[in-house]
């Protein structure tokens, strides 16, 4: 709390004291300064969680002192504590009037983090604070390196939403001078959409950009909020709220279906009426949770060469939705198949875990560890 308090003092001095008269007669700057250094290299040299100790410093800089601030994020001693500490300094940075954010230090803390989950929602967080600006701003140049990451968002939603952000960010800045680059975003958006997995997340997904389009390009966001509706009258969920349900019922058949695996009373036919409730659910991710979830329920009840199939039949053919070049890779659905593949064949599970991303590859381990 001291060194957090010297922050905010040494960052306040610069509007209390610009003439430096404070600094000229008691050297009040230079002490707070070193005073507040001193704060800082003894949180990181006495406690544990460095992110914690030291969250309320980092913000407190991260406006006045930003590279400082940058600095000090990186130097925790952990990777996802360096992660939060990083996401914390953008959005606090990008708080302040566009003329003091220093874009290529965010574009910098942005491709520091090494957490794709963390980093696709600093991204948008960046995009939606430029959105928010309803007037023309004079760095808008130092935003397009921006533009370029987008395309390595990994959560497909967000990156539609962040599409559509900076497609309005450029409209109201240099339409003209980069009329070239909005159609690219158009065509991007329109294939991230199209690659989202879930008819109820494609539906939800482009209201949102309807939403954000309503203004600056009616005709396109008319165009996805009639996609939406065609959508929505073919698609078997149409909702977050109605895929929830179905899934958790599946969830509760399947744990009864374990109970017969458990007392040996199962027979082909019941394997077949699941796979048929399985198979209804409209996206490929859900079912290979879902089949994930069956094989390893049996493989705990000793039936390996059932398990075995049911990864080569329904699992193993879809391993490219989070693999390096899928784009709907998620977290949850790694903690379900990483066991299941292992238990089958670990020799091959490795080799496919080794070509995820780090942060993605250690929550493999560690479900496979836990399980």
């Amino acid at each position: 709390l001291r060194t957090e308090c010297l922050a905010r003092l040494d960052v306040a001095l610069d509007e209390l004291d610009k003439e430096g008269v404070l600094e000229d007669q008691e050297g009040i700057h230079e002490t707070v300064a070193v005073d507040m250094e001193q704060g800082i290299s003894q949180l990181l040299e006495t406690t544990g969680d460095h992110y914690y100790a030291t969250r309320g410093v980092v913000k407190a800089l991260s406006k006045r002192r930003s590279q400082r601030a940058f600095e000090l994020a990186r130097s925790l001693n952990l990777e996802h504590r360096r992660d939060m500490a990083l996401r914390d300094f953008i959005s606090s940075h990008v708080e302040q009037p566009l003329d003091r954010v220093d874009f290529p230090l965010i574009q910098k803390a942005i491709s520091a983090i090494v957490a794709y989950d963390l980093r696709d929602a600093s991204l948008l967080g960046v995009w939606a604070r430029l959105n928010a600006e309803e007037e023309a701003f004079a760095q808008f140049a130092e935003t397009i390196p921006l533009v370029n990451m987008l395309e390595c968002m990994r959560n497909l939603r967000q990156r539609c939403n962040a599409y559509c952000l900076a497609y309005n960010v450029i409209g109201r800045n240099e339409p003209l001078k980069y009329k070239s680059l909005m159609e690219s975003l158009l065509t991007h958006l329109q294939s991230s959409w199209e690659m989202v997995d879930s008819d109820w997340e494609r539906i939800e997904t482009s209201h949102r950009m309807t939403e954000t389009l309503a203004e600056s390009d009616p005709e396109t966001a008319r165009r996805y909020l009639d996609l939406s509706e065609e959508l929505s009258r073919t698609a078997i969920l149409d909702s977050q709220a109605a895929a929830n349900t179905y899934l958790q019922c599946v969830r509760l058949l399947i744990r009864a279906f374990s109970g017969l695996l458990r007392r040996r009373i199962d027979s082909d036919k019941d394997l077949e009426r699941l796979a048929v409730i399985v198979d209804f659910v409209p996206s490929k991710a859900e079912r290979v949770r879902l089949w994930s979830e069956i094989a390893l329920r049996m493989y705990i009840q000793k039936r390996v060469d059932d398990c075995r199939k049911i990864v080569s039949d329904r699992v193993t053919p879809f391993l490219d939705l989070f693999l390096p070049e899928g784009s709907n890779s998620t977290g949850d659905l790694i903690m379900v198949v990483a066991p299941v593949l292992y238990v089958t064949h670990p020799l091959s599970a490795f080799s496919t875990l080794e070509q995820l991303p780090n942060p993605i590859r250690d929550q493999a381990y560690a479900a496979i560890c836990e399980f």
